[in-house]
This record gives structure tokens, C-alpha cells and sequence, in this order.
């Protein structure tokens, strides 16, 4: 059955009137009547009762009325759908992300991509950063958010953004009521929480290179691979924790955040997405972060 006579049939079926059904379509009217004739041999049944003077619909012909109508909506529907499909307005998007953008950039960000762009399914995924490589490469997420360097000839890097480094010390600490940024000489005989270089080297990489500037070699207590859970641990008295300063947004009672007097090593987080990704979902979204002027220093 082609599409065409079902909307011819409709045409004949609000009018009531074959001439002027043709003129509606733009086409003469024996070739309407012809099509009407073929669809009603299609189906099996009479769908107009007609004569010289008059054309109604059947029981028959006013069902498949209603249906035909639904039809014509739903492909219509299809129709729009696969255009906002081809513009990157529908469809998903799957995101991988650290913990280092999870207080203040990632929600900012998803926020404002969801208001401009409703009909998108974002799925979230928070894993680190060197499972976010594999997972671009494999084709298992479309764009991360990770601390760079990333190894891999196959994804395209952006800069988000540059972030300096605090240090969480419980709130019974000492030190816990300094105004001033302080320097990490002062905790050189204290524990410290780590991450795991496994799960990002960059990010790991840069707290060290931090110490080894002013001059010392931290006390490792524990390692932890979620910042709530290193602020956690740093709550319970388990040890210190150089942390992004985006950290300084989740908000625990029973730990302190101070600024740092050494600020020539920073955070750095990035998008990544793969080269050969055409998606157009994608595009938007990159597009997207373009236009929001969410890059950071």
C-alpha cells in the first residue's frame, strides 16, 4: 500500500467531494478516483458509498479514517524525528566522567545541555580515567571528561580547564582555622590519601610533582579512588588529601579546606572523544560547551 493514496483517501474523506479533493492535491480528478478504487481493492472493502450527488464514508471507510490520521501523524512524527536525528537534537549521549568535574563543571554543564536540548538521553558513567580511554576505544561511551595525558592516537583532547590544589585537613587540625593559604612544608610529617596511579596517572602525577617542588616526600596512609571517599577518610582523621579546588563545593562538616601558597602545579581536566566519531549528537554537545563559555583556567 503506498503512502500516497492513504493520504489521497483523506483528502476524499474531509471533503466529501472528489473535485475538490483533486484541486486540494493539485492533481485531476480521474486519477484520484482511480487511486481510491485501487486502495479500497488493497483492503477488501468499500470505503465510500458514492453517486452523481453524493459521497459518504461506510462504517468501513470511517475507521479507517481515524487510522489512517494516526498513521499519517506517527510518520510525520518519524519524519521530524529522523531530521533532529541528522542535527544531533535526538537521540543519547553517553558520558564518562572523574571526580574532578563532578561539583561544579559537570553539573553546570549537564544542566544547560539538557534545557537547550530535551529530546537528548544523557547516560552517565563515572569511572576514571584511564577506563574512560579504553571505553572511548572500544566505542562504550562517546566523549569523557578525564585528567590528561591521554596515550592513545586514536581521540581528539580538548582543555576544560586548569584548576590549582587545596589541601583537606580535618576540622580539629591545627591549622583548620588559617585565613591565609598555607604552605604543604607544614604538613611534611603528616599522612597524606592518595588515588591509585593505575586509575589516572596525569592526575596522580601532578600531586606528587607537587611535594617534590617544595621539597619532600609524602607519608602515604591510605589510597582511596573517589574524592568523597578520600574526604571521608580525611573527616575520620586518616590523613590529609591535596585535592582539586572544585572539591571545595562538597561541603563536609568535619573537614577543612585551605588554599595552598605553592600554585605552579595544577589539575587539569579535558574532553576526549574519538577522531573517527561522526555522531552528530556528539557535535552538538561539543558545540555546545563551545557556546556555554565553560572552559576554565
Amino acid at each position: 500500500m503506498e503512502f500516497r493514496r492513504i493520504q489521497y483517501f483523506i483528502a476524499v474523506a474531509e471533503e466529501l467531494n472528489f473535485t475538490k479533493a483533486a484541486e486540494k492535491l493539485k492533481i485531476s480528478q480521474p486519477p484520484l478516483s482511480q487511486q481510491i478504487k485501487i486502495l479500497e481493492n488493497e483492503i477488501g472493502v468499500k470505503l465510500f458509498n458514492r453517486n452523481k450527488r453524493v459521497v459518504e464514508l461506510t462504517d468501513a471507510g470511517k475507521y479507517f479514517l481515524e487510522k489512517a490520521k494516526e498513521i499519517v501523524l506517527k510518520l510525520e512524527s518519524v519524519y521530524e524525528e529522523t531530521k533532529q536525528i541528522e542535527r544531533g537534537e535526538f537521540g543519547k549521549l553517553s558520558i564518562g566522567f572523574t571526580g574532578s568535574v563532578t561539583y561544579d563543571l559537570l553539573p553546570t554543564l549537564i544542566q544547560t545541555y539538557q534545557q537547550a536540548n530535551p529530546k537528548i538521553k544523557i547516560i552517565l558513567t563515572q569511572m576514571s580515567s584511564a577506563r574512560q580511554v579504553q571505553a572511548l576505544e572500544n566505542n562504550e561511551i562517546d566523549i569523557g571528561m578525564l585528567v590528561p595525558p591521554v596515550e592513545s592516537a586514536s581521540l581528539k583532547l580538548k582543555t576544560l580547564r586548569s584548576e590549582p590544589f587545596v589541601i583537606a585537613i580535618p576540622s580539629t587540625h591545627p591549622l583548620a582555622a588559617m585565613k591565609e593559604p598555607v604552605s604543604l612544608l607544614n604538613f611534611k610529617n603528616e599522612p597524606f590519601i592518595f588515588t591509585d596511579r593505575d586509575v589516572g596517572h596525569g592526575y596522580y602525577d601532578a600531586i606528587i610533582n607537587l611535594f617534590y617542588e617544595v621539597g619532600f616526600s609524602p607519608i602515604q596512609s591510605q589510597q582511596a579512588n573517589e574524592l568523597q571517599t578520600i574526604v571521608s577518610l580525611v573527616a575520620s582523621g586518616v590523613g590529609n588529601a591535596v585535592l582539586p579546588a572544585s572539591i571545595m563545593n562538597y561541603i563536609n562538616n568535619k573537614v577543612t579546606y585551605l588554599k595552598l601558597t605553592e600554585n605552579n602545579t595544577s589539575c587539569t581536566s579535558s574532553m576526549a572523544w574519538k577522531k573517527d566519531n561522526e555522531s552528530a549528537t556528539l557535535k552538538l554537545f561539543i558545540e555546545h560547551v563551545d557556546q556555554q563559555n565553560l572552559y576554565l583556567s
